[in-house]
């Protein structure tokens, strides 16, 4: 990673890890995610509970599918919201890129 104090990026996930695994540092957590991801001491691992590939005219989409029954308006509406400012998803593809680059 590079030092960044926060990033913004797609999530959607109804299951998250509730406990992290042994062997783990939790390398970026929110409110609703407090083990967002995890990078795993004991083996060249990572996990991570947000969408970097996820294009911010699908994540509405995908918002827009689930308005009414597993989010309400005002929930759907402020997810809407946040898709329209400047998001880190690149910068976390090159975190992946880097990170998969030096597991081999």
């Amino acid at each position: 990673m590079d030092g960044a104090a926060t990033i913004a990026v797609p999530a959607s996930h109804q299951d998250q890890v509730a406990r992290p695994p042994p062997h783990t540092e939790v390398i970026a957590a929110s409110d609703f995610t407090p083990y967002g991801a995890l990078a795993y001491t004991n083996q060249p691992a990572i996990s991570i509970q947000l969408h970097p590939e996820f294009e911010p005219s699908y994540a509405q989409a995908l918002v827009e599918s689930r308005r009414g029954s597993r989010f309400t308006d005002e929930q759907a509406n402020a997810a809407v919201e946040s898709l329209h400012h400047p998001d880190d998803r690149a910068r976390v593809g090159e975190w992946i890129r880097r990170f998969l680059a030096q597991a081999r």
